[in-house]
């Protein structure tokens, strides 16, 4: 039986030209009294820290995703538009993000330290919503 997936490495995705945010939601996956997600309940990213986010993460299959990346209960979710079309979006307090475009193919995106440091270009300390949270990518630090 052939697989029509197409890996990571094959799959290419640029925001599109005059792409604009909409919608910003918070939200938890699991319990809300989970350490965890008591410590990442206050994430958020503005409009623009998305986009560079969006622009700069590079996209991951499910193998890197589970070995290079962490991931948070706590996420932010909204919508993608540009001319006339659009794709819902949702990006975790570790800066992975999913991308649903309306023909049904997802985008998993990562974004690894470079990313991060473009995403957050003045070094936020608190950028998770609280300090008790690890750094983004603990399995990529040395």
């Amino acid at each position: 039986m052939a697989s029509s997936s197409v890996s990571a490495a094959e799959m290419h995705w640029d925001v599109p030209e005059g792409a604009r945010i909409e919608a910003i939601v918070r939200g938890v996956k699991g319990a809300e009294s989970d350490p965890v997600a008591m410590a990442c309940k206050g994430f958020t990213l503005t409009p623009d820290q998305l986009l560079i986010l969006f622009k700069h993460a590079r996209i991951v299959n499910a193998y890197e995703l589970h070995y290079e990346f962490d991931q948070a209960p706590c996420y932010i979710a909204g919508k993608l538009s540009w001319g006339r079309e659009s794709a819902t979006w949702q990006v975790d307090a570790l800066l992975v993000a999913k991308i649903h475009l309306q023909d049904g193919r997802e985008i998993v995106l990562g974004c690894d330290e470079k990313c991060e440091a473009l995403v957050y270009p003045e070094g936020a300390s608190d950028k998770y919503g609280s300090s008790a949270v690890p750094p983004a990518h603990p399995k990529h630090s040395p």
